[in-house]
């Protein structure tokens, strides 16, 4: 549970402005289904840059889901193409006034060593952004130049 509104915690996952405080420095999304949802953790990349992280919106329901599918992984990334497969659901629920549960579930992984590699990043991943969500909700935006 996060001790923040619906509307607030949907803002901060489909808006340009709201991403940019807390997934990664460079953020956009275009929050419609076919929309593109692209990161860089990398300061001075620019939306477009060929090494960003660029994920497809599947499908949204406003303040309620958004579904994402990878579209490119940054480079190097291995098992990019599997990668490809998987599909993210954000889940979001108003529980009240100040607060909102969030379910981030996964699929698409198929028995192999590349799924279980991709399945072991993104079980440890999404841990990490939903922890980044939590900072986010409690501390305010990250500032960007001071963090490696």
């Amino acid at each position: 549970m996060l001790p923040a509104s619906l509307d607030q915690v949907w803002a901060l996952w489909t808006t340009s402005e709201g991403l940019a405080t807390w997934v990664a420095p460079v953020a956009a999304i275009d929050p419609v289904a076919g929309g593109v949802f692209e990161t860089s953790y990398d300061r001075s990349a620019r939306i477009g840059d060929a090494g960003n992280i660029l994920n497809r919106v599947v499908a949204i329901a406003p303040e309620q889901m958004i579904i994402l599918q990878i579209d490119r992984a940054p480079p190097g990334f291995p098992h990019a193409e599997a990668a490809r497969e998987l599909i993210t659901q954000i889940q979001l629920e108003g529980l009240g006034v100040n607060e909102t549960r969030v379910r981030v579930l996964m699929s698409g992984f198929r028995v192999g060593a590349d799924f279980d590699a991709l399945h072991a990043f993104f079980e440890r991943g999404n841990a990490y952004t939903l922890e980044s969500l939590v900072r986010r909700i409690a501390d305010g935006p990250i500032d960007w130049t001071r963090v490696q």
